[in-house]
């Protein structure tokens, strides 16, 4: 975070979530709506410009980004001007074929994704879990998904942002050629 701040020059909150499986789903989600909803009321008061607020998140941490960008917009906490994800893990079904190409990727594969999904713990059809599946994906902001192509989740990413597309949703892909999850 802070490399990106010093490259950027831009401000960043970190949010550090509680984690699974010690506190069950959708524990994490709860922590960064409730950052972000401070950091919307509070902002200004450390010199932020709170009409400028981006969300990032890599990895399941894409996940709850995304989430929680449309959960905040749905229940109108706040606005957020824009979203990156970072090889975002994006969708419980697991069905996509970037899954079985790459189920033996080094450092994450299909199984990790599996783990993941099964620590979370998350009911099948709730889409905070699984953010490619919501009903509200037409209220994310202009977005960024970089993805990995070696990657079991790489195309998580890449139908995030043809989901967004049909819906006017001003979004863009780069795929990182070469590059493995947690690049």
């Amino acid at each position: 975070c802070h490399s990106i701040a010093e490259i950027s020059g831009v401000a960043i909150a970190s949010v550090e979530y509680r984690l699974i499986p010690e506190h069950p789903f959708p524990t994490q989600l709860e922590d960064c709506l409730a950052a972000l909803q401070w950091l919307l009321k509070h902002g200004s008061e450390l010199d932020l410009a709170t009409d400028r607020v981006a969300i990032m998140g890599d990895s399941a941490g894409g996940s709850l980004a995304a989430a929680t960008v449309m959960q905040a917009h749905a229940s109108q906490l706040g606005t957020v001007s824009s979203l990156l994800l970072l090889y975002p893990v994006l969708d419980a079904t697991m069905t996509s074929p970037s899954i079985r190409e790459n189920s033996e990727a080094p450092l994450f594969s299909a199984t990790c994704v599996q783990w993941m999904y099964n620590t979370l713990n998350a009911p099948p059809d709730d889409w905070r879990a699984s953010p490619l599946q919501s009903p509200h994906l037409a209220l994310c902001p202009p977005t960024l998904v970089i993805t990995a192509e070696c990657d079991p989740v790489r195309d998580d990413g890449a139908r995030f942002v043809e989901k967004l597309a049909e819906l006017d949703v001003e979004s863009q892909h780069e795929d990182c050629v070469g590059m493995m999850h947690g690049f």
